[in-house]
């Protein structure tokens, strides 16, 4: 997958814990075992530093686990992208954690196409499509947003799509 060849995906195992509890896991088992690395968050110091700041309901979330590892990598000098849906995790960092980069799926989706060159735009506009039919929570008037940027972009595109 082209998108594995720029980026390093990193999740907790909250994370992992959710995505095993899918009823799509056994179709991309082989693909999170090969190409994402687990990490374990319930010992890292960050979380003390987060104790006093989030609910300890909040504490169980896998939003978490992708918070403190943002925060351990950004102490290592690297510069995670962290992908949070839930606005209350993506608006924490925002107001809380300013030097951390933070943006929905969809707009990772977007960037992809527009920034990195990861994607084609009709296979970006296929994504978006296939969200749309899908369980993924967004709201349909954030995905035809999305779209008619996608399609108002006129770019040279080296990419098949």
């Amino acid at each position: 997958m082209r998108i594995l060849e720029n980026f390093r995906f990193i999740i907790g195992k909250k994370v992992e814990n959710d995505i095993i509890k899918s009823r799509n896991y056994p179709k991309i088992r082989d693909f999170i075992q090969k190409n994402v690395e687990i990490f374990d968050c319930e010992n890292c110091r960050e979380r003390e530093i987060l104790r006093p700041f989030v609910s300890a309901n909040q504490l169980k979330k896998g939003e978490i686990d992708v918070i403190l590892l943002g925060m351990k990598f950004y102490r290592e000098n690297l510069k995670p992208v962290l992908i949070l849906d839930d606005e209350w995790a993506r608006k924490f960092v925002e107001k809380n954690l300013k030097e951390l980069v933070v943006k929905t799926t969809s707009i990772f989706i977007r960037d992809c196409y527009m920034s990195y060159n990861i994607f084609g735009k009709n296979e970006t506009l296929e994504i978006y499509n296939l969200m749309e039919k899908s369980k993924f929570r967004i709201r349909k008037e954030v995905v035809e947003k999305l779209k008619k940027e996608i399609e108002g972009c006129e770019k040279n595109e080296y990419k098949n799509s």
